[in-house]
């Protein structure tokens, strides 16, 4: 009997492993489609700046939701074909049940077996029933789990060409001798254009060499293939007359120090961002003299020493808290601390005011004497004074030489340094000694000077202090990954803090969230209909196996075959009505959820890029937490309609009807039963509550630690450069570790609870059977009464066992369900939802900033500008220039109204900023930042951002306009060519021509330009330059610049030093003051 019903076992083995496979493909697909909407919300909250500035909430929602509603329909087909796979096992069930009773009947009639051996058969199988019964529910996070898996092991299993963590290769000690010789090298991403064409280059040791050029030239690749971040395809490179391919890798970096144009901090403390470029720290950190060094060497040190944390100040998601000057200068310093053998600059003082250039360009040079300088610049008079410079070209070398050298020439570096002239400036060496002012005198409003204090308001330390910095410092130094959040959210003035509300999971917040989701559970009417017959099928089959007891002691053997054969078809109805059942029910409650998941998914994301910016300085709101917020919560809830809600209602049918039936059986036996069901609810509480703490603890573990990772992964480039991979590795591990103590602590009571659920059935089905054996002998009942009762017991109790699962799914929902709520009722201090109450309607043109004041939210005690007075005409030119820091990117944040200001007034037309609607004020500005922002798509597709109504023809224009149209259409796919993750694909002045693109197509009333051409070299700034010249005639434009040339036609400077305007006039009138201005014009003229 046994062999016959194992013998159906294969089958059912083939035909749902056959199904299986089907959803393992599916689940993999969805699982696809999902990553691509983490990967899209993760660049989003990165890049929100750039978001709310053009106004693009609305495009990335539908960007988002075009790539989600796909997975949608993947997982509708997925949820269809997980519920025949557990309409099958149930088919396959009944259908052993009713063969085996059939083929027992037949062998009992033949008298090979007795009843009672067909009984312990049974009871066998059902028991095993039981089993898969339990583990049904579990498929489909078996399958997910199997997709996961093969992507986990394909990521562990890749070996890396350019491992930094092996111990191959030569180790030796870098004397900075460095030669390229015929260098050919391509981009994987673009094969068929070279970045590097027989590139040659020689660098003795000491030497300060420079590479000039116009952008996309291949300087940038050089210093990469330098740091071997990738290998040559053809050439070879030597350091120290060894091909660098033979050298280890990790301390051949560890001897690099890089500055890059875009250079990248961590969201950690200021002293935490130093020490990373240390080379050894994990045989000891550098000392805090070292450090004050590094920084008072970058210029740094007395802005760290004004803040009131100083080196424990947190800097923000990618130092977003810093300005681009002050990241540059922190990235300086870093390099400074590392004590390289080569110093690789990447257009390293690209972000630095004249002044602080020249004194950090002076320490460098002093520092590093005698050691191997490599830079890459657009600012000529930073390295004209270089050992040698390359002029590059198309990714070759067309001109070598000095600059004293190059000049006579009369070739392409002489273009470059004539395209950089500013007018009005002698460097005649005969002039007055007078005509420069001393850097120690500002120009007052009364046109009279006054002396500052000689160190320029800043703040000495004696040696006391350094050390008692030190010991502060060092006990913080690399603690746990976001300490440092709380600081900078303890001075938010935003509503209650996350982990108070945290606190307040309860019911509440899962039924207020079902409740704004009622439309997306019209399904779940059909499907609890066909949920509740599906719970019934078991009990209900409790009646035919208690029947077919009774026909096998069936004396007449022709009655015992018909009632037999009666029950075992009876049996086989159920096998199909459980199918169908079973089926449906997975697919409708799946569809179901799915809609409700996808509907919080859009309305969290919805809401959070419709926060102003204040939210997103928050560390507890970085874009790693939120995209593992928005990948989770909303899934949890997914989780709980699907999985848990079936499980419920199938088990209280399936409780009901068993009890019912039992009750018509043995009233006794089953009152018995049921008064030990409080019990069983009072530890399934238990086990939920016991769950919901766990969880409660280990969900903001595991959102440091996605943090961590997108962070790291994101920023891999500078990572590696820093070989600081085991640093970030023992940091993962470290939360990772502390997550899962967390979890291993609560999960011994949690366990506890979890077994005796788990055991329930089988206690109770044991004192069912004690109880009516009792009840046998004392003549209460007779066997059969018992043995139906028994039997519908049996099955009631598995609904104890399947609540046990859905309860385990509970808390987590508990914990996801008041996060969405209190995501989705955060409200933004500047909304574009109030747009509708705004009546202004005249043009937007003219700017006027009345005894301004403000501070950011994260750091209010830190002023960034006082009394702020300036004017902008309608259709005027109004550049701003002055040292980093000092407040001039934060003007053109607070006239986009990415923030308010904390005092005084800002009118754009006479109107108070706060009665515009942000809609119309930002759709008619436009924003080229110094640090411009790319999104993974097409370059089509990045410049149309700035208008999605725009023609091809518009396009173009705007490209040719920024001159980036000839590079993009000699791309393989043109305009469709996708730029990478921010812009990956393309150099630094390739990004900043496609920014101004999209900020021309816009065709803005007024147009903010944040060093907008900082990243170009001359002879691309100049023709853009040109082109922003000519649209600025018809249009209000206000440029932040660094360098002069591109501002001294302008129609008004404002020259601004300690966050307020000291000088202010026309370029000419500003030169003839003889003041700031005229001292920094003299240090750029080359």
């Amino acid at each position: 009997m046994s062999l016959i019903i194992f013998a159906v076992i294969p089958l059912m083995f083939i035909s749902t492993s056959f199904v299986g496979s089907k959803v393992g493909k599916l689940t993999m697909e969805v699982e696809r489609l999902l990553s691509k909407t983490c990967a899209i919300t993760n660049e989003v909250f990165g890049s929100m700046r750039t978001v709310i500035a053009f106004n693009g909430q609305e495009t990335e929602l539908k960007r988002y939701k075009s790539v989600y509603q796909k997975s949608h329909k993947k997982n509708i087909e997925n949820t269809f074909m997980v519920g025949c796979t557990m309409g099958l096992t149930f088919f396959f069930i009944f259908s052993i049940y009713s063969l085996g009773f059939w083929y027992g009947a037949k062998l009992v009639r033949s008298g090979e077996i007795d009843a009672a051996s067909v009984l312990k058969v049974f009871f066998t199988l059902m028991m095993g029933g039981f089993s898969i019964n339990g583990v049904i529910p579990s498929f489909s996070v078996t399958f997910s789990a199997r997709g996961a898996a093969t992507k986990i092991f394909g990521i562990i299993e890749k070996k890396s060409k350019l491992s930094p963590i092996d111990n191959k290769g030569k180790r030796i000690e870098l004397s900075g001798k460095i030669n390229f010789k015929n260098v050919t090298f391509s981009y994987q991403s673009r094969p068929e254009l070279p970045a590097l064409s027989n590139f040659s280059i020689s660098v003795k040791p000491g030497e300060k060499v420079a590479l000039v050029g116009e952008s996309g030239c291949g300087k940038s690749t050089a210093v990469s293939l330098l740091q071997r971040l990738y290998d040559t395809d053809q050439g070879s490179i030597y350091v120290d007359d060894i091909d660098i391919k033979k050298l280890n890798i990790q301390t051949f970096r560890q001897q690099i120090g890089v500055v890059s144009q875009d250079p990248i901090l961590f969201q950690t403390t200021i002293y935490n961002n130093l020490i990373y470029g240390a080379q050894n720290i994990q045989n000891g950190y550098p000392k805090m003299d070292d450090v004050v060094e590094a920084c008072k060497k970058a210029q740094i040190y007395d802005f760290i020493n004004s803040l009131p944390e100083k080196f424990d100040t947190v800097v923000g998601e990618r130092g977003s808290l810093q300005s681009g000057g002050q990241r540059q200068r922190l990235a300086i310093a870093r390099a400074l601390l590392r004590n390289p053998s080569i110093l690789i600059l990447d257009e390293a003082t690209s972000a630095l005011d004249t002044e602080s250039e020249k004194l950090v360009q002076e320490s460098i040079e002093k520092g590093f004497e005698g050691r191997t300088i490599i830079a890459v610049a657009h600012r000529l008079s930073t390295i004209k004074n270089y050992d040698k410079i390359y002029v590059c070209n198309k990714g070759s070398v067309v001109e070598q030489g000095t600059h004293t050298d190059l000049m006579k020439i009369n070739g392409v570096y002489t273009s470059l340094v004539k395209a950089q002239e500013i007018t009005g400036i002698s460097n005649n060496p005969t002039a007055k000694k007078n005509s420069t002012i001393d850097e120690h005198h500002i120009y007052d409003k009364n046109n009279k000077h006054k002396t500052i204090r000689e160190d320029h308001g800043y703040k000495k330390s004696s040696k006391e202090g350094i050390e008692t910095q030190r010991i502060h410092l060092e006990k913080h130094v690399l603690s746990d990954y976001e300490y440092e959040s709380i600081k900078i959210d303890e001075n938010t003035n935003k509503k209650q803090s996350y982990e108070v509300y945290e606190k307040r999971a309860s019911y509440k917040h899962l039924f207020e969230l079902l409740k704004m989701n009622i439309s997306e559970m019209k399904l779940f009417i059909p499907g609890f209909l066909v949920t509740v017959a599906d719970g019934s099928i078991f009990p209900i089959s409790s009646i035919a196996l208690s029947r077919i007891f009774e026909a096998l002691n069936e004396p007449n053997m022709e009655m015992q075959r018909r009632k037999t054969d009666m029950y075992a078809i009876f049996l086989v109805v159920l096998a199909i009505l459980s199918f169908l059942t079973s089926t449906f029910k997975t697919y409708l409650f799946g569809i179901g959820g799915a809609k409700v998941s996808m509907k919080i998914s859009f309305s969290m994301f919805k809401n959070l890029i419709n926060q102003d910016l204040e939210y997103f300085d928050s560390s507890k709101n970085s874009p790693g937490a939120l995209t593992t917020r928005l990948a989770l919560e909303p899934d949890d809830m997914r989780k709980l309609c699907v999985l848990a809600f079936p499980m419920v209602i199938s088990s209280l049918s399936m409780f009901v009807i068993g009890i019912t039936i039992s009750l018509l059986n043995s009233w006794m036996l089953t009152l018995a039963v049921v008064a030990t069901i409080p019990l069983i609810f009072y530890v399934q509480a238990k086990q939920s509550k016991s769950m919901l703490g766990i969880l409660n603890r280990n969900r903001t573990e595991y959102e440091k630690s996605a943090q961590l990772v997108s962070e790291s992964i994101t920023n891999i480039k500078t990572v590696v450069s820093l070989t600081r991979e085991q640093l970030f590795i023992d940091r993962f591990t470290k939360i990772e570790k502390f997550a899962t103590s967390l979890m291993i602590k609560g999960m011994f009571r949690y366990g506890a609870y979890k077994a005796f659920s788990q055991s329930n059935g089988h206690l109770l089905y044991s004192f069912s059977f004690y109880l009516g054996s009792k009840f046998i002998l004392s003549g209460n009942i007779t066997s059969e009464k018992m043995l139906g009762s028994l039997c519908a017991i049996s099955f009631a109790s598995m609904a104890f066992s399947q609540s046990s699962q859905a309860v385990s799914f509970l808390p987590k929902a508990l914990v996801s369900a008041q996060k969405i709520v209190f995501a989705l009722n955060q409200t933004p201090n500047i909304t574009v939802k109030n747009d509708c109450e705004a009546s202004i309607e005249q043009s937007i043109d003219s700017v006027k900033f009345e005894n301004v004041g403000f501070s950011y939210p994260t750091r209010p005690d830190v002023q960034i500008l006082k009394n702020l007075n300036l004017n902008v005409p309608l259709g005027s030119k109004i550049g701003i220039v002055g040292s980093s820091g000092g407040g001039k990117s934060t003007i053109l944040s607070l006239i986009l109204r990415l923030y308010d200001s904390r005092n005084g007034t800002l009118l754009i037309e006479n109107n108070d900023i706060k009665n515009w609607p942000l809609s119309k004020l930002r759709n008619h500005s436009s924003l080229v930042s110094q640090d411009p922002v790319l999104f993974d798509l097409s370059a089509l597709e990045n410049i149309k951002y700035g208008n999605q109504n725009s023609t091809q023809y518009d396009v173009e224009q705007a490209a040719k306009a920024a001159n980036i149209h000839s590079l993009l259409v000699s791309l393989p796919d043109g305009y469709n060519t996708r730029v990478g993750g921010n812009g990956g694909q393309l150099s630094g002045g390739q990004k900043q021509r496609i920014a101004i693109a999209r900020a021309l197509l816009r065709n803005p009333k007024i147009l903010l330009l944040d060093e907008a051409t900082s990243s170009l070299d001359t002879e691309n700034e100049a023709v853009v330059q040109e082109a922003l010249d000519k649209i600025s005639e018809t249009r209000t434009t206000i440029t932040v610049a660094h360098r002069l040339s591109t501002i001294q036609n302008s129609d008004w400077i404002y020259v601004m030093r300690d966050q307020a305007i000291i000088e202010q006039g026309t370029h000419v009138s500003l030169l003839r003051l003889e003041g700031v201005y005229n001292n920094l014009a003299k240090k750029q003229f080359l």
